[in-house]
Formats: C-alpha cells, structure tokens, sequence
C-alpha cells in the first residue's frame, strides 16, 4: 500500500480522521495519509490531523477535490517528494498560526469570501457564482 485515503463526509468524521492519524503513528504506519471530503478543511487537517502523524516521510495532505488526489499522489510518489512535503508543513504552519492570530484569520474568511465572487461583469455589475 502506498498511500492511506480518509474522506469525511459528515461532522463525525473529522474526530474519527484524528483517531485514526493517531492508531496510524501508533502501528507504526509510513503510508501519507491524505485527507478529504465534504466536511474537511486544510485547517482542520492542519491544526487536528497532521500533529498527529504528519513526518517528512509520510505527510498528512488535505486534499480539496478527490480529483486533484492523482496530482498529490504523483508528487508523494516523485523525485521531489521531499520539497513538495516541506512545502505542505510549511502550509499547515501558517494555517495552524493564522488560527491563533484572529487579524489573519478574519483576512482569509475576506479572501474565500471575495473568490465567491466572479471577476467577469454583465453591463458593468459584478456578477456572484452561483
């Protein structure tokens, strides 16, 4: 096996995902575990998930779409495996910072908000997505 795969698909799971990051360091795993689903987020993979089985050798990765898991998977499996890791737990530091820190907190619920909206107009006014 060459990687594990969680998808959380209601509240519950994401303390189930923590449970089983934890078992997972516990049995001694060295699979990346990737994370993902309705109700995950890079934030709570970041701040609950990753303290608890995230290492260089086998990271914890929020996955936002179960589409751009073959991508992730790639980069796991590549020659750079190394830098793309440092480059997540570089991420998740900041993520796990930022939720201490309530001015970036609130600048990144601005900025999902303002990708809600499309950058194309209709007769001038700024059209939302839908």
């Amino acid at each position: 096996m060459d990687v594990v795969g969680l998808s959380g698909l209601i509240t519950p799971s994401l303390d189930e995902m923590v449970v089983v990051a934890k078992e997972m360091s516990k049995a001694g795993f060295k699979q990346p575990l990737l994370i993902g689903g309705a109700t995950t987020s890079k934030m709570h993979t970041a701040v609950k998930v990753s303290p608890n089985y995230f290492t260089v050798d086998h990271p914890v990765i929020h996955v936002l779409d179960a589409s751009r898991s073959v991508t992730v998977v790639s980069s796991l499996l590549g020659e750079n495996k190394e830098d793309y890791v440092t480059d997540i737990m570089e991420e998740y530091d900041e993520v796990s910072l930022c939720l201490n820190n309530p001015p970036c907190l609130f600048q990144s619920i601005s900025f999902a908000y303002h990708l809600s909206f499309k950058f194309e107009t209709d007769e001038g006014r700024l059209l939302r997505r839908s």
